[in-house]
């Protein structure tokens, strides 16, 4: 049988078409080109982050499945938190916090 290919390359053929629908979206081009105001960059970081945060924890949560054991490198891929301190997403949550108390 022949060889699978490897990841990487399943995943970018896999993903090329919604890669690039995603790229004709108004706010990717202009993002793209730079167009996009530092308010709506970081409200994209701080969305991104509960992404990458709900990911990670998943695969924190499977890290012992066969699959997955081969693929988890959190000190490598993790990027929530370095999404949330980039963003200044975590002193805006204790500044609500503090607000509601």
């Amino acid at each position: 049988a022949p060889e699978a290919p490897p990841l990487s390359k399943s995943l970018k053929d896999g993903t090329k078409v919604a890669h690039k629908e995603a790229e004709n979206v108004a706010f990717v081009k202009n993002f793209i080109k730079g167009r996009i105001t530092p308010e709506l960059y970081i409200a994209m970081i701080q969305d991104l982050y509960h992404v990458y945060r709900e990911l990670e924890l998943g695969l924190r949560q499977h890290a012992e499945h066969p699959v997955l054991a081969e693929l988890h490198f959190p000190e490598e891929l993790e990027r929530a938190e370095k999404l949330k301190a980039s963003s200044g997403f975590g002193s805006r949550v204790s500044a609500e916090a503090e607000a509601e108390a």
